[in-house]
């Protein structure tokens, strides 16, 4: 097992106030990583330079800025894919406390996520560093398995420095009833021993405290986004399903309501990244 690192930052930003919370995550994630940070901006106004957009919305960042014209979401992972970006930022999603229709996430950022071959950061709230708690929901699929490795990876690159604190990162199983995730549950067996895999092929020297933990709730996505609360998780990780027919589909239905319930930042992790580190 390898463990990803974190060297390009990407952030995808507007020209509006909403772009504020993903430029703020960048800033935090170049500086706790040592990364080079990248922002790119979308717009077919041959008015707009990248001097004239610096001066407006980036106040003095020290980053490389990137003004490309074309349909967002194709633009934003061309120079994803350029660049070899180890994160895209985008943000902020549309949080909320109740279920409803429509995607979780703006046009552009689905468009993106879908097919990233970058975990996708959607920040609304602040990104806090260094990560102390991280929260990965799974479903013991390969999208859970594979999730699990980059939230491994980001914990352990954005973890405390201070001999006083210690990260902690926690896989959440959600059963349906208290039987499948009472002691001794098939799943909570399976949850056991993947959690165990990952300690001893990458926990031991990530410095990350790996934990597990399986929870009842006939609503999932509402169960993870009130554990996150209530445990004040830095970090929510969630594996997408890639394409489908609807917007919520495009990500997993699971996945699609907890980005609209949860009111922490979120990686998504695309198929094209767990799909090869599930099995490595």
């Amino acid at each position: 097992m390898r463990l990803l690192t974190l060297k390009t930052v990407l952030v995808a930003i507007a020209r509006d106030d909403t772009s504020r919370a993903g430029i703020q995550a960048g800033i935090a994630l170049a500086n706790a990583a040592g990364a080079t940070l990248h922002v790119v901006h979308v717009t077919d106004d041959s008015a707009v330079t990248a001097e004239s957009f610096a001066e407006s919305a980036l106040n003095g960042i020290g980053a490389q800025l990137h003004i490309v014209s074309g349909a967002a979401p194709d633009a934003i992972r061309s120079i994803a894919d350029r660049l070899k970006a180890d994160v895209i930022i985008l943000g902020p999603h549309r949080g909320g406390t109740r279920i409803g229709r429509g995607s979780a996430l703006g046009t552009t950022a689905l468009g993106v996520v879908t097919n990233a071959a970058a975990p996708c950061l959607v920040v609304s709230e602040t990104l806090e560093l260094p990560l102390l708690r991280v929260l990965v929901p799974v479903d013991l699929s390969d999208t859970s398995r594979g999730a699990l490795l980059v939230a491994l990876s980001w914990a352990s690159a954005l973890k405390p420095t201070s001999e006083h604190a210690s990260a902690t990162l926690t896989a959440l199983y959600v059963g349906a009833t208290d039987a499948s995730v009472a002691p001794g549950a098939d799943r909570v067996r399976a949850l056991e021993h993947e959690v165990a895999e990952l300690h001893d092929a990458g926990g031991r020297w990530a410095g990350v405290e790996l934990r597990h933990t399986a929870v009842a709730g006939t609503d999932t996505s509402a169960t993870i986004a009130q554990y996150a609360a209530e445990h004040d998780a830095g970090l929510v990780v969630l594996g997408t399903r890639g394409l489908g027919l609807d917007p919520i589909g495009r990500v997993g239905s699971i996945a699609g309501e907890t980005i609209r319930l949860v009111r922490r930042p979120v990686l998504l992790v695309p198929p094209a990244v767990w799909l090869t580190h599930a099995r490595s």
